[in-house]
């Protein structure tokens, strides 16, 4: 689920920013977005907090289609990799509507491997990945954003990443979900509808850009990188 490539990266910044200490790294857990938002860079609201050694540890699927995975997996990792290096880092980046499908794409993809290594499991194949790998883009009813973390509160090297499943009041299963990452600065929130039925509430933000669905309009980012460019108050998933 995290490219090794990606893991690299964080570790490469760990490094840049503490040449003399130890390497030790962690990923981060949370069963909620409320405390994976709200933690301090301790990681103490954490359901679990795992020690990977020298370098963040790549998440890996049991399974995977060859097919995909050295398809259109591959070839999407291959496009986000030119652009999620600098963003994370928080430099300055003028994002084109093609960038936002890009991000906005494997976002998802990477929200719906990661709900697949997780039990329960909350979105069927069927309904994600498969479906996903028909439409080419992100599916019906979903919902990405992206968020800049000015604070930093996550540390250098660590990775943090929380999901949560939304059922109405009286409902056994979940209609939303909702699963969350930050490296460093870089916050990507994705909201999956799981029926039609279903709109994601948007609410306001200083620090956050929805990006898909695509408003088709250009942006630089980080937000503070522009103050007069683009709405106000970018919509952001409810939290």
């Amino acid at each position: 689920m995290l490219p090794l490539w990606l893991a690299n990266k964080l570790a490469h910044n760990a490094r840049e920013h503490h040449p003399d200490a130890e390497a030790t790294y962690v990923n981060y857990s949370y069963t909620s977005f409320g405390a994976m938002q709200n933690d301090d860079a301790t990681g103490s609201a954490a359901a679990v907090r795992q020690k990977t050694g020298a370098i963040p540890a790549a998440y890996k699927l049991p399974k995977v289609c060859t097919d995909c995975n050295n398809g259109w997996m591959s070839r999407m990792e291959g496009a986000v990799k030119l652009l999620i290096p600098g963003i994370l880092e928080g430099r300055p980046k003028r994002l084109t509507p093609y960038d936002q499908l890009v991000l906005a794409t494997w976002a998802t993809k990477t929200s719906l491997t990661y709900d697949a290594s997780r039990i329960p499991r909350h979105i069927s194949a069927e309904a994600g990945t498969r479906r996903m790998f028909r439409l080419g883009f992100p599916l019906p009813g979903t919902q990405v954003v992206l968020c800049d973390d000015s604070n930093a509160t996550t540390p250098q090297g660590c990775f943090a990443h929380a999901r949560q499943p939304f059922s109405p009041e009286g409902q056994p299963e979940p209609m939303l979900v909702k699963v969350g990452f930050q490296f460093e600065r870089l916050i990507l929130q994705t909201t999956i509808a799981l029926s039609g039925n279903v709109e994601v509430a948007p609410t306001r933000s200083t620090h956050c850009r929805q990006i898909w669905p695509l408003s088709g309009d250009a942006f630089t980012w980080p937000p503070d990188a522009t103050p007069n460019e683009g709405p106000d108050n970018p919509e952001e998933v409810g939290k």
